[in-house]
């Protein structure tokens, strides 16, 4: 049997008073609202927030507003959890997606077959949907190999 990460980590996640670290996590953009395009929490040590900042010119102006940061950050979590902030510089992290556009995939999915042994394992498989997907995922597979 198979369960999602988000199912697992349902406990360990759960809000409660004194789960306020998964509290913060989770709502992290909320709290910091437009700050958190030039910044982002990296760690949680204690009552110290390491945040890592994408711009070096940025830092000091997070570090002017340290003071300000915590307050609002206590305000959300109704305690005085938070007392310092550490920043260091980080890279942004770019997501890939790997959504094909209809038309897109229809091209490639005329150009690449399956082999006899991938097309017998998806009959296999009795949610239609999951087939789609995972044939989508191996034409993906195959046109990112094929890139290379």
């Amino acid at each position: 049997m198979t369960i999602s990460i988000k199912e697992y980590l349902a406990p360990y996640l759960q809000e409660t008073p004194d789960n306020w670290k998964a509290d913060l996590l989770r709502n992290w953009r909320t709290v910091v609202g437009s700050l958190s395009e030039k910044m982002r929490l990296e760690k949680i040590e204690s009552s110290l927030l390491i945040i890592g900042v994408y711009d070096p010119h940025w830092m000091q102006e997070l570090f002017l507003l340290s003071r300000t940061i915590i307050r609002t950050i206590n305000t959300y979590l109704g305690g005085s959890y938070i007392i310092d902030l550490r920043f260091r510089l980080v890279q942004k992290r770019h997501v890939k997606s790997f959504v094909l556009k209809h038309e897109t995939f229809s091209a490639r999915r005329n150009q690449m077959a399956l082999t006899y042994e991938q097309q017998e394992t998806l009959k296999i498989i009795k949610d239609q949907e999951l087939q789609v997907l995972l044939k989508n995922f191996l034409h993906t597979c195959a046109h990112e190999y094929d890139k290379k």
